[in-house]
C-alpha cells in the first residue's frame, strides 16, 4: 500500500526494524529478534520528498496508529511491538538519524544504502547556492536603495540655487559687507547636496573669506553626494579628498563624480579607509593633503573629537564639525577607542505632539557618540579657532582659524543660535548618557 510522505511509515520484519524510503527497503538490525515493548524507542527523522511505501506480505507489517502519549505518535506493529515515532516534520528539515536506546545500528551501512551523504552533500550545495543567490538579492537591494536615495538628492539639489545664482549670491553677499551688513547663517542657508542648510552656509563663508587653495578634506563623507563638500566640488571646481569606510557608499560616490559633467575629468578623490588616531594623518598626507586648506568636514558619530584632536598635517581656514547637543554644557566626549561605534539610546516620556522642524528623533532618541559643543569650542582654542555659528537646527558648528575673516566672522558664545525646540530635549537626552561612560576633556 502506498502511504503519504507526511504520514511518515515505519515496517518491521522479524528480527529487525525495516524502513523503505522511496523505494529502497533498508533493515536496521537489532540485537534481538523480539525487542521487550519497553525498550523500544525510536525516534525516526525524514524529509518527506516523494512518497515512503510499505508493503504488505508474508514478513511486513504495515503500522497501525494506536494514538498519541506525551506529543509522541505509537504506532502497532504486531501484536508485541510497537514503535514511537516524533511528530511530523517541516519538508526540507534535514534528515536525521534513527536513534534507538539498547540498540546498535549500522550506521555506515544505513548511509551507503539511503544515500543520506549524497543527499546531503546536494542539500548543502543547494544552501551554499541559495545563501549566495540571497547575498546577491540583498546586495540589489541595496544598491536599489542606494540609487533612490541619490535621485532624491539629485532632485533636491535641482531646487537649490544653481552655479549661475551661486555666483550672483556671492556678489550680493560682497556688497553687503562692504556696508558692514553681515547675515545670520539662518538667512542664508540653501541645500543642494547638504543634508540641512550647510551649503548655503558654506557658501556665504567664502564668498566673504574668499579662498586659498579651494581645498578640502571631508571625513565620513557617506557617499559623496550627500556631504558637505558636494556643493563645493560640483559648483566650484573644490579639489577634495572624501574618505569614508562603507564599500557601498564610496562605490556610488565614484560613480557619481564620474559620471557628473562638472567633475567627470577631475573627480575628487574618494577612499575607503577605516580612520583612527594613529592613520588619519598618514591617510590625508598620502592623498596629497597638507598645509594650509580652506575646509575640514567632520562628521564621524564617534570619536569626532579625538580625531580632529589628532589631526596636524594639514591647517583648515574653516571647520565644520557635528555636536552632541544632548551632551549638555560640560565639556565631554566618549572615550576613545579605534573600533568604536555608536549607537542609539531611547529617552524616556516620549513627547507625542509631532514637530515641524525635523527634530522627531532627538525628541525621542540620543546618540551615544561624539562630544559637546564645549568640548569642541575647548580644543578648538586651542588649536587656534573661534567658534562662528551653528546652522539653524544647532548641532552643526562652524569653527574659524582666529587669523582669517576675524572682523567679519566673530567669535559667538556657545549659547548664541540655540534652537529653543531641540533645546528642551537636551535635559532629557544628558538624563540618558550621564548613564554611560564620558570623559571630561
Amino acid at each position: 500500500m502506498a502511504v503519504p510522505a507526511q504520514c511518515l511509515c515505519a515496517i518491521v520484519r522479524q528480527g529487525g526494524l525495516s524502513v523503505r524510503y522511496c523505494g529502497l527497503a533498508i533493515t536496521v538490525l537489532t540485537n534481538s529478534r523480539h525487542p521487550p515493548l519497553e525498550n523500544v524507542r525510536n525516534i525516526i527523522y525524514a524529509i518527506p520528498i516523494g512518497r515512503l511505501t510499505a508493503e504488505k506480505d508474508s514478513s511486513f507489517y504495515a503500522p497501525r496508529l494506536l494514538g498519541k502519549e506525551n506529543n509522541q505518535r505509537f504506532f502497532a506493529l504486531s501484536s508485541k511491538h510497537r514503535i514511537c515515532v516524533d511528530a511530523i516534520l517541516e519538508p526540507f528539515v534535514s534528515i536525521r538519524r534513527v536513534a534507538l536506546t539498547y540498540f546498535k545500528i549500522k550506521w555506515l551501512e544505513i548511509s551507503k544504502k539511503l544515500g543520506i551523504d549524497v543527499l546531503l552533500q546536494r542539500l548543502n550545495a543547494v544552501r551554499h547556492h541559495q545563501d549566495k543567490l540571497m547575498k546577491r538579492i540583498d546586495g540589489m537591494d541595496q544598491e536599489i536603495q542606494g540609487l533612490r536615495r541619490d535621485i532624491k538628492l539629485l532632485s533636491i539639489s535641482q531646487n537649490g540655487p544653481d552655479k549661475g545664482t551661486q555666483q550672483l549670491l556671492t556678489l550680493q553677499y560682497q556688497a553687503l559687507a562692504k556696508t558692514n551688513k553681515t547675515l545670520p547663517f539662518s538667512a542664508v542657508e540653501f541645500r543642494n547636496f547638504s543634508q540641512f542648510g550647510e551649503d548655503g552656509i558654506l557658501h556665504y563663508i567664502f564668498s566673504l573669506v574668499g579662498v586659498t587653495n579651494s581645498r578640502v578634506v571631508e571625513m565620513c563623507a557617506g557617499n559623496g553626494i550627500e556631504s558637505n563638500s558636494a556643493n563645493l566640488i560640483v559648483n566650484h571646481g573644490w579639489n577634495a579628498l572624501l574618505v569614508d569606510g562603507d564599500e557601498s557608499n564610496v562605490k556610488h560616490g565614484r560613480a557619481f563624480f564620474r559620471a557628473n559633467n562638472s567633475t567627470q575629468f577631475d573627480p575628487p578623490q574618494f577612499l575607503q579607509r577605516w580612520i583612527n588616531r594613529s592613520n588619519v594623518n598618514t591617510i590625508i598626507q598620502d592623498a596629497g593633503f597638507s598645509g594650509e586648506i580652506d575646509l575640514l568636514s567632520l562628521d564621524m558619530d564617534g570619536v569626532d573629537y579625538w580625531i580632529w584632536d589628532a589631526i596636524s598635517v594639514i591647517s583648515p581656514r574653516v571647520v565644520l564639525i557635528e555636536i552632541n547637543l544632548q551632551m549638555g554644557d560640560k565639556p565631554v566626549t566618549v572615550p576613545y577607542s579605534d573600533d568604536f561605534t555608536s549607537r542609539w539610546l531611547p529617552l524616556e516620556d516620549h513627547i507625542d505632539d509631532d514637530p515641524t522642524d525635523g527634530t522627531r528623533i532627538l525628541r525621542n532618541w540620543t546618540m551615544y557618540g561624539g562630544a559637546s559643543l564645549a568640548a569642541f569650542n575647548k580644543l578648538a582654542k586651542s588649536k587656534g579657532y573661534r567658534l562662528i555659528g551653528r546652522n539653524s537646527l544647532g548641532f552643526n558648528a562652524f569653527f574659524m582659524r582666529d587669523d582669517v575673516g576675524g572682523e567679519l566672522f566673530p567669535e559667538i558664545s556657545e549659547r548664541d543660535h540655540e534652537n529653543p525646540n531641540i533645546h528642551i530635549n537636551i535635559a532629557r537626552g544628558l538624563k540618558v548618557l550621564s548613564q554611560q561612560e564620558l570623559v571630561n576633556v
